[in-house]
């Protein structure tokens, strides 16, 4: 068993998915979890990745980092004029070869390794035609400018269609040229937007797309992109903290309060409704954005019912004073 918390599993988690070591599959429905780790990059592969290599430096410092790039170099030397004496196969294990080959009866497919750090020649010719739309027209011939566009989209977890829409945006029609620092501060402004959706009506065909955006996004990230706000208050933060160590819940719970408590209080996050409803969470065992948005959906409808029965009883009560 690990030491470690729940919540560090979890920060640990993000940072494994953040950089591509690890992707989280999950059935909203059955509440089931599929997860597939993966290989650290080669070196060569690392530093030709920007946002993996400005991170490095920003966290080390510019001369640990040249360090480590030196450690870490290509020490392989031209062969061209050698011919390679390596031992093959079947000067080691020659005999074996002679066994006849079997089946072990599992038919299976290996696991595949890192996707390529480029966008496919089909998803280019995707981004090209939507752009050509807009009157733009880009060359994406160099390999930098392709990995750029793939770092952007991984980084960010965008989806095709708003990675173009960032494009657009970032588009210098002077230049003729992608700004890189532009690309990412709209690619970050999409991320930071929650779709405005209300997931508490009982008509919305969107509740697993919410419940997914719940999922997605840690509970500081997802109350800034709420608010519209640059950083979260003192106040907000603390919520936000009380909420997790308190009644130990995780982001998504917490970002479907959130969520309700906008909708409910006029676009306000009020912190004395919210921890009282993370009270009755922690107390039934609600654990999931699914179930918090089920719970608070039937609560929502009785507190209608009640409403409807209250206004009806006080009609009928000023209909008998009025006859009195």
């Amino acid at each position: 068993m690990t030491s470690m918390s729940e919540r560090e599993i979890d920060d640990a988690r993000k940072i494994l998915e953040a950089v591509n070591l690890l992707k989280s599959f999950r059935n909203i429905e059955e509440n089931n979890f599929i997860f597939y780790l993966y290989a650290p990059l080669e070196p060569g592969e690392f530093f030709k990745t920007n946002f993996l290599n400005n991170m490095l430096i920003g966290r080390i410092g510019s001369d640990e980092y040249e360090k480590i790039r030196f450690l870490l170099r290509d020490l392989s030397k031209n062969t061209s004029k050698y011919t390679e004496v390596s031992a093959s196969y079947s000067d080691v294990f020659g005999d074996e070869i002679k066994y006849p080959s079997f089946s072990t009866g599992i038919d299976f497919t290996p696991k595949k390794g890192h996707e390529k750090n480029t966008l496919s020649e089909s998803e280019l010719t995707y981004i090209k035609n939507k752009l050509a739309k807009s009157d733009i027209s880009i060359n994406i011939i160099e390999d930098s400018d392709k990995a750029m566009l793939f770092e952007v989209k991984n980084a960010f977890r965008l989806e095709m269609d708003d990675l173009i829409e960032c494009l657009k945006k970032a588009f210098n029609f002077e230049t003729s040229k992608i700004s890189r620092k532009k690309l990412c501060n709209e690619a970050l402004k999409v991320i930071e937007k929650p779709i405005q959706t209300d997931v508490f009506d009982v008509r919305s065909s969107k509740e697993m797309l919410k419940a997914h955006e719940f999922e997605k996004y840690r509970s500081e990230t997802y109350l800034k992109g709420l608010l519209k706000a640059k950083v979260n208050t003192p106040a907000d933060t603390k919520l936000i903290k009380d909420l997790r160590v308190m009644y130990k819940l995780h982001d998504s719970v917490i970002n479907t309060l959130i969520d309700y408590s906008y909708f409910k209080n006029d676009k306000k996050i009020v912190a004395n409704y919210i921890l009282k409803i993370a009270s009755t969470f922690a107390e039934k065992g609600i654990n999931t954005s699914v179930d918090a948005m089920s719970y608070l959906k039937e609560a929502f409808r009785e507190t209608k019912k009640a409403s409807s029965f209250r206004a009806k009883q006080n009609k009928k009560q000023e209909f008998v004073s009025d006859i009195e």
